[in-house]
């Protein structure tokens, strides 16, 4: 649902699908009925309260109504400032606090940014999901983040990984590309 979400946008904001897996890995593991219990923080996208209005969500906890605004989100900001960095800030603090001058990430949009852009996000490769349904990656999402999305840094993470489990490369792959679709199939149901 998110990679069918993310599609049409990939032209204009490159990189959108894997940001917005990572995204959804990390703010709800992919689960669409998350709810914050400290904020209006709801779905798999965790979109605030003000936020689901401005996107027209009226249920924030139907995974179609809040991936598809959520990735809609995620292309407004990059449209806005050009890069994933910042408009993971924006995700994160909001647009208004990115746009004060003098703007200093907090230190929790600047873990959130790094997080998603990392391609392992909470446990979720993201580069295996997009495998498992048959999706090339490009090698890194944007030159400003300097992060590796592609195959090649994922492997050489999960070859350490799989080896410390006492698993093949193989094995781990499968066992990966297997949680990849469980976690689609959650967000799904």
């Amino acid at each position: 649902m998110v990679v069918t979400a993310a599609a049409p946008y990939e032209a204009q904001a490159p990189g959108i699908t894997q940001i917005a897996l990572g995204v959804a890995a990390h703010e709800s593991g992919f689960t669409a009925t998350a709810q914050n219990p400290s904020s209006s923080a709801a779905g798999v996208m965790q979109l605030l309260s003000v936020t689901q209005k401005t996107m027209g969500v009226t249920n924030p906890l139907n995974p179609t109504q809040n991936i598809n605004a959520g990735v809609q989100l995620l292309a407004q900001y990059y449209a806005t400032y050009g890069n994933w960095t910042t408009a993971l800030y924006a995700y994160a603090d909001g647009p208004g606090a990115v746009a004060s001058p003098g703007y200093q990430p907090s230190t929790m949009a600047q873990q959130f940014a790094s997080s998603v852009q990392s391609g392992s996000v909470n446990g979720f490769s993201i580069s295996s999901i997009l495998a498992s349904l048959g999706i090339s990656t490009p090698s890194s999402t944007s030159s400003d983040s300097g992060t590796l999305l592609g195959l090649a840094t994922d492997t050489a993470d999960s070859s350490s990984f799989a080896q410390s489990l006492g698993l093949s490369d193989a094995q781990l792959a499968i066992g990966g590309a297997v949680l990849g679709l469980l976690a689609i199939v959650a967000v799904v149901s």
